[in-house]
């Protein structure tokens, strides 16, 4: 039957905290071209292969898009605060500036390879498809 796949915000739409939009639309077409391109290797063409391998992409970016809606929760509620300004205001900010720059760095680089899915034992989940 015909196979339908979405990328960038018809697929999902992601809080622009973070300015990853364009960047998941890219990399979600360049794992489309990769996933057709394998279903393609084979000998013949098989609508089931091609399937297979857009599902499989599709679990993967799934992965991907958790992360990175994770990372940016987490950069919204420290940046933007809801019902929690005051926590924010009085608390984490102030910390974050007493915060030396060394840890704060360490934070952040875990962050951004958290966001990519480069943490874990989910590393086959990022970029890499």
């Amino acid at each position: 039957g015909p196979i339908l796949a979405f990328i960038g915000d018809s697929m999902m739409t992601i809080d622009p905290v973070l300015a990853q939009g364009f960047t998941m639309a890219m990399e979600s077409g360049a794992s489309i071209s990769r996933s057709v391109e394998r279903a393609l290797k084979m000998d013949s063409y098989s609508p089931a292969v091609l399937r297979r391998e857009l599902e499989q992409r599709h679990t993967r970016r799934e992965r991907r898009l958790l992360h990175l809606l994770r990372s940016t929760e987490i950069v919204e509620r420290l940046a933007q605060p809801h019902g929690l300004a005051i926590v924010a205001t009085y608390f984490v900010r102030p910390l974050m500036k007493l915060c030396p720059d060394g840890i704060k760095q360490s934070i952040f680089n875990y962050m951004m390879r958290y966001s990519l899915g480069l943490t874990g034992g989910e590393r086959d989940s990022g970029t890499k498809q």
